[in-house]
């Protein structure tokens, strides 16, 4: 069968096989500023923790998706929110998304890998990731839900090391580009705060986007969110700094550019 796929790479049910901690993401511009977060978190919890827990597991707790196009190429963008309900213990989940027609049926047998992966997303305890994706797709319009399984979680219970601390993604602002921008190569932008509780700067971070519409149901979302510039880094210093990303595609025609969330984790470990 022929796989779906942006240009030749095929995109649809994942495999998110990461859980190596070093590489590259997306990358910002970095500018401190004072003042305290003015919205809700919306990234993971704070992380005291010492002993071992097997008190949880990871839920899929929200999911949505919209077909949406880019000029005359069809895409489908989807996103889901993952919950580590575990109190003692980071997760780092390895997950698949089947897709389902109105009928409930997959509509493509055997597994399509995301091109490039979707890195394991590191959630600490009774934190919230979420992750999104929008690719190509031959007729999205026949995609009627995903389907997600948690294939298997490993935990981290100790934090001696200190590489697990609070990332929160503060308020987020989007631009959309305009016919004329996108004519000139420009794209959809999103600016964005993030505080980090980690002592010593990080070198690099992952980034999803999350899209969501008046009614805040998730309508689609977006996967390591582009820099402007092109750098394939981001250096997060510790406490408040701005950010600016380009996304590659346009945010969905039903989503409500205000409710745009961005969810970030470290890509690395700070250094010691």
């Amino acid at each position: 069968m022929t796989k779906p796929g942006h240009g030749a790479a095929a995109v649809f049910a994942v495999i998110a096989l990461a859980l190596t901690l070093a590489g590259c993401s997306s990358g910002g511009s970095v500018e401190p500023i004072a003042q305290s977060p003015s919205e809700t978190p919306t990234t993971t919890a704070a992380s005291p923790f010492t002993t071992k827990g097997d008190d949880g597991q990871v839920k899929v707790v929200e999911k949505g998706l919209s077909a949406t196009r880019k000029g005359a190429e069809e895409l489908l963008s989807f996103g889901l929110v993952l919950e580590n309900t575990n109190r003692k213990a980071v997760a780092f989940p390895k997950y698949a998304i089947n897709l389902l027609d109105a009928a409930g049926k997959r509509l493509y047998e055997g597994e399509y890998d995301i091109d490039p992966p979707l890195s394991a997303p590191r959630i600490l305890p009774g934190g919230r990731y979420g992750v999104g994706v929008t690719s190509s797709h031959p007729n999205p319009a026949k995609v009627a839900d995903i389907r997600v399984v948690i294939i298997e979680t490993e935990w981290v219970t100790s934090n001696d090391r200190e590489q697990f601390a609070k990332l929160t993604a503060g308020p987020v602002r989007t631009e959309r580009a305009t016919a004329s921008q996108r004519a000139a190569a420009e794209t959809t932008s999103v600016t964005f705060t993030i505080d980090s509780a980690f002592s010593k700067p990080l070198l690099a971070v992952e980034m999803s986007a999350i899209f969501r519409n008046t009614a805040r149901k998730i309508v689609g979302g977006a996967r390591h969110l582009k820099r402007q510039d092109g750098m394939n880094s981001i250096h997060i210093p510790p406490g408040r700094s701005t950010h600016e990303m380009a996304l590659e595609d346009d945010t969905p025609s039903s989503a409500d550019d205000s409710r745009t969330e961005v969810y970030v984790f470290p890509f690395v470990f700070p250094p010691s």
